[in-house]
């Protein structure tokens, strides 16, 4: 005998799930705090956002004012130069073309017009918001070389050709060493050189009887002498040691014209 047996099918857990589900509930406080928090996210964000506009708008604003013609170089002022002109001193500076305060480049114009023939250097000085200062020390010319009938170079204790003058320059050492024709700001050569290292050597009495230095294609170095007179020195070699044997007997005997005290041998200098 059979028995027919119905499977039921397990209906309790699915109706204790919807029931649980039903149950579940969000706490009104977590609620309002998850709230709170995404509220002030929100507003973290906007704060944020703002700040980097007023930034923006800051910056902009203050580019603007720096690059307008409020702060741009008005007023110049130009202390020490006196053989080279405003004129040239702000074209080569570019002052004369009123640029910004803020884009100055002090190195740069320095440079610019220390390559100026006079000029040993410059001290640029901004004064706001719209003032320069350009404070100028210039080279003093210690020697000079005629190059022409009427024309001789003016030169530093460097060598630096500072310009030129239509007569000789009283007071002045001349150097005679085949210097040609030079450029305003260039340098003379070696036997320009070697003249210049003769009078820095040049000491006492030798200072003012000195009248000029001849420097010869093979180097040798002639001093003459005022009013008459000259001294031979050879080369370089020894040059305290000549100079100063040179001194001593120069001290006790007076050249007449057309003679040459030679001190290419310091340790005995001849008359001739």
């Amino acid at each position: 005998m059979g028995t027919d047996v119905k499977q039921v099918k397990p209906k309790l857990h699915s109706k204790m799930v919807k029931n649980n589900h039903a149950k579940i509930q969000i706490d009104p406080r977590l609620d309002a705090r998850r709230k709170s928090v995404r509220e002030e996210q929100r507003k973290k964000r906007l704060r944020i956002w703002l700040t980097l506009l007023g930034v923006v708008i800051v910056l902009s604003f203050c580019i603007g004012i720096l690059t307008s013609p409020l702060l741009s170089v008005k007023v110049i002022r130009v202390n020490g130069n006196l053989h080279e002109s405003r004129t040239q001193l702000l074209a080569i500076s570019g002052l004369n073309g009123h640029p910004q305060m803020v884009v100055l480049d002090i190195s740069g114009i320095e440079q610019r017009v220390n390559s100026l023939p006079w000029v040993k250097s410059t001290t640029i000085i901004r004064n706001w918001p719209d003032g320069v200062t350009m404070n100028i020390d210039e080279r003093t010319p210690i020697a000079t070389s005629k190059v022409a009938a009427n024309r001789w170079l003016l030169i530093d204790s460097t060598g630096r050709v500072l310009g030129d003058s239509s007569n000789q320059p009283s007071k002045m050492m001349v150097i005679d060493a085949g210097i040609g024709s030079a450029n305003f700001g260039s340098y003379l050569g070696e036997r320009g050189l070697e003249g210049l290292t003769v009078i820095e050597n040049l000491s006492g009495q030798l200072v003012s009887q000195v009248n000029s230095i001849g420097i010869a294609s093979d180097g040798s170095i002639t001093l003459s002498l005022n009013p008459v007179g000259s001294v031979f020195l050879g080369n370089l070699n020894g040059l305290e040691a000549k100079l100063s044997a040179a001194s001593a007997v120069l001290s006790h005997v007076n050249l007449k014209s057309g003679q040459v005290l030679d001190v290419s041998i310091p340790e005995s200098p001849i008359v001739s």
